[in-house]
């Protein structure tokens, strides 16, 4: 109990602004162990897109690369998956996620968001979702496919490809949008991409649980 409360207080001292929960009764993970963890489940992973993740960081948080990376949304979204009851009786979501911004570079962070985030169709990440949307591997979607996946993370079930096919597209223009503002995109290209149709695979067929 004495070493959680410690390492919190640490935290809190360190990082001005960082709550401590009430309850310290388990030792939060240690930097070696948050990245041991990373390293297991992308041992597996193809590496993602750079497409991709530019469509990802403009939809989710596009401060993402600009700012202390405990900081964004993104980092906080992998804190709370990983945040088991026992662990948040011992450290809040915010000292979680600078744990996390100390264990992993933002490369490694955006990397493990877009493996792990849950895109509808009982699908986790972008490599079974490309599959079971568009047949493809992400490496293989066009512009406008990479921007529907990204914009999914808001809510994969009103924006369903086929049920909610306006609403759909209306938050893929927008990804596209976020992506010009940021730089990634022409002009030209986004144009083309708002533009394009959204064809998925019909009938859509959840992704197998592994």
């Amino acid at each position: 109990m004495k070493s959680a409360l410690l390492r919190i207080l640490l935290l809190a001292l360190l990082i001005p602004g960082v709550a401590i929960a009430e309850s310290h009764e388990m030792v939060p993970p240690t930097v070696d162990e948050i990245r041991a963890l990373y390293e297991g489940e992308s041992a597996n992973w193809q590496p993602a897109p750079e497409l991709l993740l530019d469509a990802f960081v403009a939809a989710e948080d596009k401060n993402f690369r600009k700012q202390d990376v405990w900081r964004s949304v993104i980092t906080r979204y992998l804190a709370r998956r990983f945040m088991t009851i026992e662990t948040r009786s011992a450290i809040t979501t915010t000292a979680f996620s600078i744990l996390l911004g100390r264990s992993l570079s933002h490369d490694e962070i955006i990397d493990w968001y877009v493996h792990t985030i849950y895109l509808g169709l009982e699908c986790t990440g972008i490599d079974s979702a490309a599959k079971a949307y568009f047949g493809k591997a992400p490496e293989a979607l066009t512009l406008e496919e990479a921007a529907y996946l990204a914009a999914l993370p808001m809510d994969p079930i009103s924006l369903h490809p086929i049920d909610e096919r306006e609403r759909a597209i209306k938050r893929r223009n927008f990804v596209l949008k976020a992506m010009l503002e940021a730089g990634v995109l022409t002009e030209d290209e986004a144009a083309r991409a708002q533009q394009a149709d959204l064809v998925v695979i019909e009938p859509l067929q959840p992704c197998e649980k592994t």
